[in-house]
């Protein structure tokens, strides 16, 4: 149902006598005018605005005449039967408040009768529009599916006869076998031959080499005399049919291309364009039922009608008349789509019925070609394989036995005739023999293993390679017998080559070594780190509380370590880092040659934390012990003891600080260690207890106060505490702290 609405604004205020009225004509050639009185106040000279709306949708406005009436004709057709229209005077009562009354246009009977009419020609338009659709669709869809079918029934019907080798199948079957036997009697021999040469050489060159290797400082040379000569038993052991078929797709390929430059159907509709015809869907094109082709849906049949697209060209008077309201429309569609539906697929079955015989040609020729490619590519599978086994059994036969004797005789006289060394082992030796290489020391060699297995002598060169670290001095040579090795024999050669002055510390160089036909690469070492070892280091701070402090001074201790050489080790100590002023210091880690520490060596100061570094965060430092280098980390604050006791870092970091101290605490006095403690400074001493003590009692760790405060109480107690007047009045304090805990404290 549409609404006219119309709006009258009133530009003056006043207060009149008669009442505001709107009125609605006699509705005539689907027109009708509105008239309206008294929409005047007379105490403004202010005009109204009127609206009108039709439906809720706006259609026009006006401003009344001075003295407060209007008329307004709606345009043409505008307005219909069933319509409600809407007059609306705006701020007639306020400026929020308007003046509104709404009519109905009325339906007359004769009305009624042309709508009841137009609506009974809709399912029949709806059908035959969709009738007309689907017949256009089913002309061109058949058209194409009849051309596919007919040409996969001609290329399956072809296919299959060479396949069932026919009697031209049978033809190409048997050429494919005369190609397959000549190709596989060919492979065939030259692959057995190739393996009797590898075999046979192998298997005397082994044998050869075996006799001589045994005779090695076997003054009988036995293996040597008795050494066989006869070729082994031996056969062809390969894959005796390798043979599989052929890739087709260069074939179908082809086949496809000529396919698709011939294949065309006449179409009106729809696009006549067939693509690629793949002959591998030849089944599927020859099946009797469309369903597999890509018809139009519904819904797209009835988009297509929508848009004039297929031919278009239709009637659409009813379709855009007047009466056609949305529901109609939609009725329309739904009919539309049904009958579609029910009718198309009948329909592309009739249309494609019967043979496109210039589609069946092309099928049938497509078909001969590739099956033709098939059953010959099959037969000469069949015969390569059936002649490639006796072709290489033939082959190996033929040529085993004597590349074993050529080999054979070969070697032999290659061994009898030449030196042939191997199993070579060196080591370099220092001139100084104390175990550390040092710059522009002499290098010696020791040859502690080498073997001639050949039937010569041999004059052995030895030599170096000059490198970065080194450079070559002498070459010296040695005579090493046919069929023999150094055994217990070494050769030491001195000189052969002097590291460079240049080299740069605690760094590994190598040298390349020539002895003979054979050489090797010798690793060695500049510096300390391979000779001083097992060293055992932490750090320590002046306090001795592993708290460590701004302005605090801190060094290491040397717990452990090894020196392997023959050279007493005199290492200056240095320690440089983050946050630290290096303190200047003569101090040096010494260890007699070929001893380890025996007592623990400290080394403090060595440096000065600075007063401007971040607490609880660790910092980077790298203690030098001459040139050996050594990372740690260490951090102002609480942070190492938290650390230190691996207390679970989710727990709140304040927490986690006094559990640490607690275990400080406990740790030092269960190990009896107290002249520790009197070593710590003044400052943090009462702070740390006063800590320990409001902590115990605030988070219930009473358990690590009570433990210890037997043995604190001996200590705050004792003789020791009285060494000074300020360590007795920290006792007092202590104590008096510690009666808050346990009152046997006394």
């Amino acid at each position: 149902m549409r609404t006219l609405f119309v709006v009258v604004a009133m530009f003056c205020v006043s207060v009149s006598g008669f009442a505001q009225s709107v009125s609605m004509s006699e509705f005539k050639n689907r027109q009708v005018t509105f008239v309206g009185q008294n929409f005047k106040k007379y105490d403004t000279d202010r005009k109204f605005q009127v609206q009108f709306s039709i439906n809720n949708t706006p259609l026009d406005q006006i401003v009344a005449e001075s003295n407060g009436s209007f008329s307004y004709t709606t345009p043409s057709g505008r307005v219909k039967t069933g319509d409600d229209v809407k007059v609306q005077v705006n701020q007639w009562y306020s400026e929020t408040s308007h003046w509104v009354k709404t009519f109905d246009i009325p339906v007359s009977e004769e009305r009624k009768e042309e709508v009841r009419r137009f609506k009974e020609k809709i399912p029949a338009y709806a059908e035959q529009q969709a009738n007309t659709l689907a017949n256009r669709v089913a002309e061109d869809l058949g058209a194409i599916v009849k051309w596919k079918r007919s040409f996969g029934s001609g290329f399956v019907d072809y296919y299959e006869d060479y396949s069932n080798r026919n009697r031209e199948g049978r033809n190409s079957y048997s050429q494919g076998e005369d190609v397959g036997e000549t190709q596989g009697s060919n492979a065939g021999y030259r692959a057995g031959t190739s393996s009797a040469q590898s075999r046979a050489e192998s298997y005397a060159s082994d044998r050869v080499t075996s006799a001589f290797e045994n005779a090695v400082d076997d003054p009988k040379r036995t293996s040597i005399k008795t050494l066989d000569s006869r070729a082994p038993e031996a056969q062809f052991t390969g894959d005796r049919s390798p043979e599989t078929k052929s890739s087709l797709e260069p074939v179908s390929s082809r086949i496809n291309r000529e396919v698709t430059r011939k294949a065309h159907v006449s179409t009106r509709y729809l696009s006549n364009d067939l693509g690629s015809i793949m002959i591998e869907h030849a089944n599927r094109y020859a099946s009797s039922s469309a369903d597999w082709e890509n018809t139009l849906s519904a819904y797209e049949a009835y988009q297509a009608w929508i848009h004039g697209r297929l031919g278009g060209n239709y009637d659409y008077n009813l379709w855009n008349h007047e009466l056609m309201t949305d529901d109609l429309k939609q009725e329309f569609a739904e009919e539309f789509k049904r009958t579609y539906r029910r009718n198309i697929e009948d329909k592309i079955d009739r249309e494609s019925s019967g043979t496109d015989y210039s589609a069946l040609s092309l099928g049938r020729s497509a078909g001969r070609e590739f099956g033709e490619a098939q059953v010959h590519e099959d037969g000469r599978v069949s015969g390569y394989n059936s002649k490639y086994g006796l072709a290489a059994d033939r082959g190996f036969e033929e040529h085993f036995e004597k590349q074993f004797n050529e080999t054979f005789s070969s070697t032999l006289q290659y061994y009898n005739t030449h030196s042939i060394l191997s199993r070579l082992k060196a080591e370099l030796l220092e001139e100084n023999d104390n175990y550390l290489w040092e710059r522009g020391e002499k290098l010696g060699l020791k040859i502690s293993s080498l073997v001639n297995t050949g039937g010569l002598d041999a004059t052995v060169q030895v030599s170096t390679l000059s490198d970065s670290g080194s450079q070559s001095l002498k070459s010296f040579r040695f005579t090493l017998p046919a069929l023999s090795s150094l055994k217990s024999k070494s050769q030491v050669f001195k000189e052969v080559a002097q590291i460079l002055n240049t080299v740069s510390d605690e760094q590994e160089y190598s040298v390349t070594v020539k002895v003979g036909t054979q050489s090797t690469t010798l690793n060695y070492y500049i510096g300390w780190r391979n000779v001083i070892t097992d060293l055992g280091i932490r750090l320590i701070d002046a306090n001795r509380n592993c708290l460590w402090e701004k302005g605090e001074e801190i060094g290491v201790v040397i717990t452990s370590g090894k020196n392997k050489s023959r050279v007493n080790a005199h290492l200056p100590v240095r320690l440089i880092g983050s946050g630290l002023d290096a303190i200047p210091s003569s101090k040096s880690f010494s260890l007699n040659a070929q001893s380890q520490v025996s007592t623990a060596m400290e080394f403090l100061p060595l440096a000065r934390i600075r007063k401007d570094v971040t607490e609880n965060e660790r910092q980077s430092l790298v203690l030098s012990l001459g040139t050996l280098s050594f990372p740690f980390s260490y951090a102002v604050g609480w942070l190492n003891l938290v650390e230190t006791y691996g207390v679970d870092p989710r727990v709140e970091f304040k927490v986690n600080i006094h559990k640490a101290i607690i275990a400080e605490w406990e740790a030092v006095i269960a190990s009896g260690q107290y002249d520790n403690w009197y070593k710590y400074g003044r400052s943090g001493k009462k702070t740390l207890l006063e800590d320990l003590v409001r902590i115990a009692q605030t988070k219930g760790e009473d358990k690590y106060l009570s433990l210890a405060s037997k043995e604190i109480c001996e200590m705050v107690s004792g003789y020791y505490w009285m060494r000074n007047p300020w360590n007795y009045n920290f006792a007092s304090s202590f104590k008096k702290l510690y009666r808050t805990i346990d009152r046997s404290c006394k």
